[in-house]
């Protein structure tokens, strides 16, 4: 890698996104959750989401609307992205 792409890899943020509904594109209405100085701490994050809503014991939410709300937001944090802030996909 040339010291440009690095240095520009180092200043890009990363943006922790989750679908709003299934199959969406990046373009459509994905939700930012968090924003990360670099990917490994944003891959962090969302490993730890995404263990945390395949553990059923684990509450996702603290307010439990219903059953197929919280299959939904399990869903949801399974298909997590973390997704660089000039990610062409974003505009």
């Amino acid at each position: 890698m040339e010291p440009a792409s690095s240095a520009a890899i180092a200043l890009a943020a990363w943006h922790l996104m989750m679908p709003p509904a299934a199959e969406m594109p990046l373009s459509g209405k994905w939700i930012r959750v968090a924003t990360y100085e670099s990917v490994e701490l944003c891959e962090r994050v969302r490993t730890a989401l995404d263990r945390r809503a395949r553990d059923m014991r684990a509450p996702v939410m603290l307010l439990r609307e219903s059953e197929g709300r919280d299959r939904f937001h399990r869903w949801q944090h399974t298909h997590a992205l973390c997704v660089r802030s000039d990610d062409p996909r974003l505009d």
